[in-house]
């Protein structure tokens, strides 16, 4: 056998790698993708814990811009995905510090259409922003001791840093900063107080094109979620899944976007189904060893994201 290796540009700054077969005679190579061959074992060791495929999305939290959901990753998700005769459903085991609402919800919808329907994710450390959405699209979401979920107010991208790092502003926040000062020009002119400095404030915030923009934003986020709460998880409590989808957008109740989220506020707060995996479950130890040797492999190589199945990996630079 011979080791099949491609290697494609997806996007400008990304280079997939996918791996598929190792030659067991070549050292070498069986050194440099050991790590790869390890976590697509213990993918397969899942896969028999819970008869159903297993795919692994995990990408970094370091302010890289590859590692959001983006639009490349659908193409990336079906390189990875295959149905076994008989079998349906599919886990998606996501750790993501989120990315567009847009592709949040094409990779539900993507995944439904191709597992029949039958969408269950597993968090091992953190599934926030857009990627709670993908969680708010499954039937079950799996947690562990250290798993959280997280706010879906919309992260705008107002500028990038000396390092190139995009600079993220919470969508509500720029819509209630706008807000709040007109709410105050109004107030000073109804009581003939000065109201000039408010409309100085009002001319540095951004422009109302783009404040429209984070509306939408934030509604869609607000939309997707209530739409899939409704259809799955709390079908059967519809203004349950209203109260939850607004609950979780609300950026001025929760504080702070990278607010954790843990199981028991999911349980007892949100309503969600989650199911809690204790530290000695043995599905829940061999995910968390996924994650973990997912994570090394990450901070070793300055790669932002991983994609994989039991026979497949596609890693992608930072």
């Amino acid at each position: 056998m011979h080791t099949i290796e491609t290697i494609s540009l997806t996007a400008p700054g990304e280079c997939a790698i996918a791996v598929e077969v190792m030659d067991a005679k070549d050292i070498i190579a069986d050194v440099v993708q050991e790590p790869d061959a390890r976590r697509r074992a213990l993918i397969a060791e899942i896969e028999k814990l819970t008869k159903r495929p297993v795919l692994n999305y995990s990408a970094t939290a370091w302010g890289s811009p590859n590692e959001i959901m983006h639009h490349g990753d659908i193409i990336n998700l079906t390189r990875v995905m295959s149905k076994k005769p008989d079998v349906k459903g599919v886990d998606l085991i996501l750790n993501s510090p989120g990315g567009l609402p847009e592709v949040a919800e094409k990779i539900i919808t993507m995944l439904r259409h191709y597992f029949d329907d039958d969408l269950r994710v597993i968090v091992p450390e953190s599934a926030k922003s857009a990627a709670t959405i993908v969680a708010l699209g499954a039937d079950e979401i799996l947690m562990g001791f250290c798993s959280e979920l997280g706010p879906i107010d919309p992260q705008i991208l107002v500028s990038t840093d000396a390092q190139g790092r995009g600079v993220f502003r919470s969508a509500h926040a720029i819509i209630q900063s706008v807000d709040s000062y007109v709410t105050k020009v109004h107030e000073a002119i109804a009581k003939n107080e000065p109201f000039e400095a408010y409309l100085r404030l009002l001319d540095s915030k951004p422009d109302l094109a783009f404040v429209e923009e984070c509306r939408l934003a934030q509604r869609l986020s607000v939309e997707l979620a209530t739409r899939w709460l409704k259809a799955k998880m709390l079908k059967d409590n519809p203004k349950k899944a209203e109260e939850t989808a607004e609950a979780l957008s609300r950026a001025d109740k929760l504080f702070s976007h990278g607010r954790a989220l843990h199981y028991r506020y999911a349980i007892d707060e949100l309503g969600l189904k989650v199911t809690y995996l204790p530290p000695e479950d043995r599905l829940w130890k061999k995910v968390w060893e996924l994650h973990v040797r997912g994570h090394w492999t990450m901070l070793q190589n300055r790669f932002s994201k991983l994609i994989e199945s039991a026979s497949t990996t596609l890693s992608f630079n930072a």
